[in-house]
C-alpha cells in the first residue's frame, strides 16, 4: 500500500484539515 492511499483512507475516515492537506502535499513532493 502506497503512502497516497493510506493517507487518502485517513482523509475520509477524518475531517481533511487544512493542515493535513499541506503535510501530505509536502510529503508527496520528498518523493
Amino acid at each position: 500500500m502506497t503512502v497516497f492511499t493510506a493517507t487518502a483512507r485517513m482523509v475520509v475516515g477524518d475531517r481533511p484539515s487544512i493542515e493535513f492537506m499541506e503535510r501530505v502535499l509536502s510529503g508527496l513532493r520528498r518523493l
